[in-house]
């Protein structure tokens, strides 16, 4: 083999090695930067086809990001949210008591399994992106349940907005 054989096979071995490095650590790195990161592939941020907003079976928490008025604008705080590595969707207001009522689409980051992993990530958001974001209890009784960080739960029973 001459010279140009071995140059090409060792070019192509470094290829090969960068490949294997990059795709083990890419995943280390979704996970260092944290906040319930989704596990998809950030760049794969299409929605779904979708003529309404989230709708939730049963009751849940999510950390509210922004409100915006239309369709196509909480799509797109969504997909800039998927492109950043999080686990987003929206959901519109009025579909759930436990919310203000207000006409707007609610981009939010989660569905969380429990108050306690809200609370955490809201903490943590709050402190490195948005002071503003808060997380909520999303459900269809009038009772809201306001996260502004780790112990910091506001409930109101009867809520009537």
């Amino acid at each position: 083999m001459g010279k140009t054989g071995i140059i090409i096979g060792i070019i192509g071995l470094v290829l090969s090695f960068t490949a294997i490095v990059a795709t083990v650590t890419v995943p280390e790195i979704r996970s260092l930067v944290g906040l319930e990161k989704s596990d998809t592939d950030p760049d794969s941020t299409n929605l779904p086809d979708q003529d309404d907003s989230k709708t939730f079976n049963i009751p849940t928490f999510v950390l509210n990001v922004k409100g915006v008025e239309k369709e196509h604008q909480a799509k797109t705080e969504v997909r800039k949210l998927r492109q950043s590595g999080y686990q987003a969707d929206f959901l519109w207001i009025p579909d759930y008591e436990s919310l203000s009522g207000v006409s707007l689409y609610c981009v939010f980051i989660g569905p969380f399994s429990n108050q306690k992993e809200c609370e955490f990530a809201t903490e943590k958001y709050r402190r490195e992106v948005d002071p503003k974001a808060y997380g909520i209890w999303v459900g269809h009784e009038n009772k809201r349940i306001e996260i502004r960080g780790i112990g910091k739960v506001k409930v109101i029973e009867n809520y009537h907005p």
